[in-house]
């Protein structure tokens, strides 16, 4: 899931994961086993729900909004070399999944996408081999929760 390998400390999510499933599973040997361990089930409950607190998406912290022409620049620069009618990203002859970031119009149909894999997933661009920082990702989801205005 994205939240787990696109998320900074994805090495800890996952073994977090781990423990929860080990502690659930000794939890139903013990039951079939007739013993019973009270605690074990609650406390994988509540691990889990406090991976789901740390990896939910970052809410806005307010500021002031992003303007298109910073958010067209970020894709030109970070997503156009492979989302392009003419992709330049070597071993990309078309555009993956037909996303094309050309157009104002284009990229602005695309926000809830680029909201999606770009932003609270992270998972893209690729392998971030165009270095797409923090804070652009941050403009980058500022912009498309006010609406992804044009203007």
């Amino acid at each position: 899931y994205p939240a787990t390998y696109g998320h900074p400390l994805n090495w800890a999510i996952l073994a977090g994961l781990a423990v929860i499933g080990v502690g659930t599973r000794h939890w139903f040997n013990l039951r079939n086993q007739g013993r019973r361990n009270a605690w074990l089930l609650p406390a994988a409950a509540l691990g889990l729900v406090a991976l789901a607190l740390v990896t939910r998406p970052r809410s806005d912290t307010g500021g002031a909004g992003a303007s298109f022409a910073d958010v067209r620049v970020i894709v030109a620069r970070r997503c156009a070399g492979c989302h392009s009618s003419a992709p330049t990203q070597p071993g990309m002859p078309v555009a993956p999944l037909g996303v094309v970031l050309d157009t104002p119009d284009q990229i602005q149909a695309s926000a809830p996408r680029i909201l999606a894999v770009a932003v609270d997933a992270q998972t893209m661009p690729l392998g971030n081999l165009t270095g797409m920082t923090p804070d652009e990702r941050a403009l980058l989801g500022k912009w498309i929760r006010a609406g992804a205005p044009l203007k």
